[in-house]
């Protein structure tokens, strides 16, 4: 019900408020010690990932030629994939470095997304793909 809301009223910032949500919520995770934080930190990331996975397909659509957007999708997808598999060679790594100052993988990835989040915003990722696919 909120993420179509989200998309209309965030046309341009959408994808900078997930990566933000996600942020904040792996930082909940990984900086709460107890449950609950980790109940509201999920609902949280479920959230972003809502907001996320809806506006990605989207922004791609309009990004390139009709003749093109199926294999564009597909490539999206397989692109997703890898990265679910790549991105513990890299969290992992950056967690052990930090690890003797009590940071854990939720900390380290909520900062990560945050970056995102900030370069995102910075660089109007979302604002510049909509108005050349205008």
């Amino acid at each position: 019900m909120i993420v179509g809301v989200i998309g209309k009223r965030f046309k341009y910032s959408s994808i900078t408020i997930s990566f933000i949500l996600y942020g904040l919520s792996y930082l909940l995770i990984g900086l709460g010690h107890s449950l609950w934080l980790a109940f509201v930190g999920s609902f949280i990331v479920g959230a972003a990932m809502s907001i996320a996975m809806g506006q990605f397909p989207y922004l791609i659509s309009i990004s390139v030629g009709k003749n093109s957007v199926s294999m564009a999708l597909g490539v999206y997808v397989a692109i997703y994939s890898i990265g679910g598999v790549v991105s513990p060679f890299i969290v992992n790594p950056l967690t052990k470095l930090v690890a003797g100052m009590g940071i854990n993988v939720f900390v380290v990835s909520g900062f990560i997304a945050l970056i995102l989040g900030v370069l995102c915003m910075g660089f109007q990722f979302q604002k510049k793909l909509v108005t050349a696919a205008q």
